[in-house]
């Protein structure tokens, strides 16, 4: 049996999926932030977000959900709203190689519309570094045009420190 050395598709990419489609892609601001001068309760990042009924199906295509149940309510998928809001804060704060991501938790309070105007928010809520490790707990909420929020949520990332 040929070898091939080429990295295997995703499972999105199989199914004809472009994630830039799903998450246009937006310019780096160029610089990764000084960590050290984050202070908690920083807000880093407000962006708008509209998921449209072609970017619901095609989140859903990557996914392998072929329920028709998020047509007929006209809602966006609740995993594809917090992945929006999660590359949102990923986009914000730039990490560095070999950051990880230990945790996450997700609170979806509402459907969330097709078609409807929301906004991102990431704020820094934790920031501080123990035995050379920084931690850095991250807290995003998608709110509806009239400021109600649909999802909220939080991720925790760990980084270790360049002179530990």
């Amino acid at each position: 049996m040929p070898s091939s050395n080429a990295a295997s598709p995703t499972s999105g990419e199989r199914r004809g999926f472009s994630p830039a489609i799903i998450s246009p892609a937006i310019p780096s601001l160029g610089a990764r932030l000084d960590f050290d001068a984050i202070q908690p309760g920083t807000t880093l990042a407000r962006e708008p977000l509209t998921i449209s009924r072609e970017r619901a199906a095609l989140y859903r295509d990557a996914v392998g959900d072929h329920s028709a149940l998020y047509d007929e309510a006209g809602v966006a998928p609740a995993m594809a709203v917090a992945a929006l809001a999660m590359e949102s804060a990923m986009r914000a704060v730039e990490l560095p190689s070999g950051a990880v991501h230990v945790s996450q938790q997700l609170a979806f309070l509402q459907p969330l519309a097709l078609e409807r105007s929301t906004t991102c928010t990431t704020t820094m809520s934790q920031n501080s570094v123990r035995r050379g490790v920084r931690f850095l707990v991250l807290q995003f909420e998608v709110a509806g045009d009239g400021g109600a929020p649909v999802m909220t949520g939080s991720a925790t990332i760990t980084i270790k420190e360049a002179d530990a």
